[in-house]
């Protein structure tokens, strides 16, 4: 189920034909909750390669880091080459007062087309379904590239890439959502299923790998895995003393508690802001580095790490953390850092301990 559903909003699970089944140029989306249409103007075109950089661009809300695919080694590149013709249109769209064609999905194909034609000066016909939306339902882009990749599977770096992107069209729909409302929403897209500390992890990182990936060129990203980032996430935060934070504090008189946590609005620019000077710190380490390797990366950010001051290390850098500003307990344990049989050993380790848990969360509800 692919959905973006708030009630408090006009972001729903939607169905309907979409773009599978084009009639009389309209796409029409029924959104489950409140039986709305939504109906689009919908168009098939076919771009000529030598056309595509100039009429066409990826999505930002399409995660798929195409610098990091070694395209020639694709079946996908070969068999373009041997058939010169693509067997599945890819999906675009168009926004007002511009023409240009955003690839919410087939920008792995669009990538092909491109460096085929500029290597071997083969014209594909590049053919795409296009729908004409407006802003206010820009929810229906991620909702297409959930629904119609078939593609490869989404890198842990492309994953945060998308959450990141989840979480700025909601903060920017509803300022005063809470983040756990958006993880619950994110999960309902069919993306994946978050905890929230896999979520706080993923959003940072992508913020600041955008920052950072100019240096991790020629890095296969699959081995940017979740390690690798929270390693990038735990030497900024030990450099500068604190943690970073994807939601804030706000006085609430309608919970109980009288306070909530909501999103941050420009997560992007809030986190470049606080911590600057220790990005650029990141950035001196990975450019001075004599190659680009991932465990020489890894090495290099673990040596800066037990130069920082202890007071501070020994204040944030454990998963288990009591202090003035924070009580945190951080255990997160996936399948992909971890193989199947140790997930199941982690498992058996939770459920002994579920009682525990469970316990301990209605106690601090009820002091609080």
């Amino acid at each position: 189920m692919d959905n973006f559903r708030s009630r408090s909003r006009d972001l729903h699970t939607a169905s309907g034909n979409g773009l599978s089944s084009l009639k009389n140029n309209k796409s029409i989306f029924i959104d489950q909750i409140t039986g709305k249409k939504h109906t689009f103007k919908t168009n098939d075109l076919s771009i000529d390669s030598s056309a595509l950089s100039e009429k066409t661009e990826v999505s930002p809300y399409n995660p798929r880091e195409i610098s990091k695919i070694d395209l020639e080694g694709l079946n996908l590149y070969k068999n373009i080459i041997e058939f010169q013709a693509l067997s599945e249109p890819a999906i675009g769209y168009t926004l007002p007062d511009s023409d240009l064609i955003f690839i919410a999905n087939g920008a792995t194909r669009r990538a092909c087309c491109i460096d085929i034609y500029n290597k071997l000066n083969i014209d594909i016909k590049y053919n795409v379904h296009v729908i004409h939306l407006d802003k206010d339902n820009m929810w229906l882009v991620l909702q297409e590239i959930r629904r119609t990749d078939s593609n490869r599977k989404f890198t842990f770096t492309e994953q945060s890439i998308n959450a990141l992107s989840f979480y700025d069209m909601y903060a920017a729909s509803e300022p005063n959502a809470s983040v756990k409302n958006i993880i619950e929403n994110y999960n309902l897209t069919g993306a994946s299923s978050l905890s929230q500390g896999r979520f706080s992890l993923m959003i940072p990182f992508a913020i600041i790998y955008t920052e950072i990936n100019e240096f991790l060129t020629g890095i296969d990203s699959r081995k940017l895995s979740a390690k690798f980032a929270k390693l990038v996430i735990d030497f900024v935060e030990y450099k500068s003393g604190k943690k970073i934070s994807i939601r804030k504090t706000v006085k609430d008189d309608v919970t109980l508690k009288g306070y909530s946590f909501v999103a941050v609005e420009n997560i992007r620019s809030t986190v470049l802001d606080q911590f600057k000077s220790e990005i650029t710190t990141l950035k001196s380490i990975l450019s001075n580095l004599p190659s680009l390797d991932i465990e020489l990366i890894n090495n290099a950010l673990q040596t800066n790490k037990v130069s920082i001051d202890t007071t501070q290390k020994n204040d944030i850098s454990n998963d288990f953390v009591i202090n003035d500003q924070m009580c945190t307990v951080n255990f997160s344990f996936t399948r992909e850092d971890y193989s199947e049989s140790q997930m199941d050993k982690i498992k058996s380790v939770f459920n002994e301990h579920a009682v525990f848990f469970e316990e301990l969360k209605k106690k601090i509800d009820q002091v609080i």
